[in-house]
């Protein structure tokens, strides 16, 4: 698609070209409006942000368009596709295993951008097969994926092929979530099917970079980054080195559905008066785009 020449980066050169309309109007509907305009700026030697959404709520689409060529070293943004319609249950859950399940070499931010981007500790699956009353002899807890193995009271029981670390995720085809669970199976069984998920270490465990990453770089002046304000997201680090060590700066705008819809900052809706005056600035906006469509005059503001 085409391009505004070098140092035009204005919002409504882009919109002008009809390089943002179209999108837009496709994600958005016919009644999309603007929502916020700024500039953000990140110094060099900035530390990366924390994975974040800009709202839960459908109907709204950030643009990034940088001021100066952006490179992966100067702070440019990352995302993890397919976020936009991970439920409130799926982004716990990160935060659950972030916080408690984290490998011991993984901060939990390092863990929330991987596990956002599909990054899940690959394992192997396997079975043994037990009698019930042996079951008693094996210390387990709470883990990530069900109960994990603390240690084994019988040591004989280790020539079973499974070891501490390993997790049970099924017993006789019941899930396994907590250790609470093994209450609940049934007392008249004498022998247990057991699923057994056994975490993979270093690359075979952990894929890098993590399957839906998408890293924003490299832009360049003209360039605009497109994505759904519910994706999970985050400011690169700013390495601040070689000829990458000045300020970043990104002018985004973000665009929601409607003058109803809360956008991305609802604290900033206002009283009614100050909605209804941006009411009435987004009519006279659509009037004069609907006499530019009609070739009746400019777009002027």
């Amino acid at each position: 698609s085409p391009r505004p020449r070098a140092g035009a980066p204005g919002a409504d050169t882009l919109a002008l070209q009809g390089i943002l309309e179209a999108p837009l109007r496709a994600a958005l509907g016919d009644g999309f409006v603007l929502d916020l305009l700024t500039v953000v700026e990140v110094a060099p030697g900035s530390a990366a942000q924390d994975p974040h959404r800009d709202t839960a709520s459908e109907g709204s689409i950030a643009v990034h368009i940088p001021l100066h060529n952006l490179s992966t070293a100067a702070a440019p943004l990352s995302m993890c596709a397919g976020t936009h319609v991970m439920n409130s249950e799926g982004a716990a859950s990160v935060m659950r295993e972030a916080i408690l399940y984290r490998p011991k070499s993984e901060t939990s931010q390092k863990t929330k951008m991987r596990l956002y981007c599909g990054g899940r500790q690959r394992t192997k699956s396997f079975q043994v097969t037990l009698p019930a009353a042996d079951l008693g002899n094996v210390r387990f807890r709470d883990s990530r994926l069900g109960i994990g193995i603390m240690k084994f009271r019988d040591p004989e029981l280790e020539a079973l092929g499974w070891q501490a670390g390993d997790e049970i995720t099924h017993i006789n085809g019941k899930q396994i979530k907590e250790t609470d669970d093994l209450q609940e199976l049934d007392p008249a069984a004498t022998t247990l099917t057991i699923d057994v998920e056994r975490p993979l270490e270093g690359k075979a465990g952990f894929p890098d970079p993590p399957p839906r990453l998408v890293v924003g770089a490299p832009l360049v002046v003209g360039d605009a980054l497109l994505y759904d304000s519910r994706t999970f997201h985050w400011g690169m680090a700013h390495e601040g080195v070689g000829t990458e060590g000045v300020t970043r700066y990104v002018l985004y705008a973000n665009f929601k559905s409607s003058l109803d819809h809360a956008g991305v900052h609802p604290e900033a809706m206002g009283t009614k008066d100050l909605r209804d005056a941006r009411r009435g600035f987004q009519n006279y906006v659509d009037q004069l785009r609907s006499e530019k469509r009609d070739g009746k005059g400019a777009l002027e503001l």
